[in-house]
């Protein structure tokens, strides 16, 4: 593969993450404004805090997706040729188990972070700053990426269900993993993996309109080359 389609297919895959949930909108009341029902109230509704069910919803249909199941496949064909761990077989059985522990393990992560959200009032949804320069930009997305959240009164609060979330994808896995890995050193960095997920995400988010714009320059058809002209002696005309 050539470096520069190397390159298109990752800015796919960065696109892909950053977009995943887009299909509620960035603006659930856009439906209500060009005519059209909307399609679910997950997204909640704008400026408003979530109720319950809507982040029930939320939690939901964030959990259970096509790019959890896609990213645990993923994950794990990298962890079959690695042969991580170890112990696991490297058949069928063996990539089972290793696609199993990431979709428990994102399961943790989605569950903790609703309760926590629910029981200290958090919004789970991300909101873009309105910050001008790249490093203020980039300094609110990994603030709002890891350890602080919106709350549902309005206001900055600690993320503490998305700490809980990290915390449980990384434990979680002490119920099945072999012995020499089944360590408190390997669960904290499994939490660390899990919360680097959750700053990627803001950092897409908060960057869309640029990964956008670089999208459409990156997969945009090349030059083809500007047509010869016409030989007038040729074609039967005057020099």
């Amino acid at each position: 593969m050539r470096k520069r389609d190397a390159i298109r297919f990752l800015l796919f895959l960065l696109l892909t993450a950053a977009t995943a949930d887009d299909a509620y909108g960035q603006n659930p009341n856009r439906f209500a404004e060009e005519g059209l029902k909307a399609p679910s109230s997950c997204q909640g509704r704008e400026g408003l805090a979530m109720t319950v069910a809507e982040k029930t919803c939320y939690w939901s249909t964030h959990t259970f997706n096509a790019q959890a199941i896609f990213g645990a496949a993923f994950n794990a064909g990298i962890a079959q040729l690695r042969q991580a761990p170890r112990e696991w077989e490297l058949g069928a059985s063996g990539y089972g188990k290793r696609v199993g522990t990431r979709l428990t393990q994102g399961f943790a992560k989605g569950t903790a972070q609703y309760l926590g959200g629910v029981a200290f009032k958090e919004d789970p949804r991300y909101r873009s700053s309105a910050k001008k320069g790249a490093w203020a930009r980039i300094g609110y997305a990994l603030g709002y990426g890891t350890v602080l959240v919106h709350g549902d009164a309005g206001g900055t609060r600690p993320a503490i269900g998305r700490l809980a979330g990290a915390m449980s994808s990384g434990w979680v896995a002490r119920s099945w993993t072999p012995d020499r890995v089944n360590t408190a050193g390997a669960a904290w960095r499994r939490s660390a993996t899990a919360l680097s997920g959750s700053v990627s995400s803001s950092f897409f988010k908060e960057f869309r309109p640029e990964l956008s714009k670089l999208a459409r320059f990156m997969f945009r058809a090349g030059p083809r080359g500007v047509p010869s002209q016409p030989n007038p002696a040729l074609a039967g005309g005057r020099p």
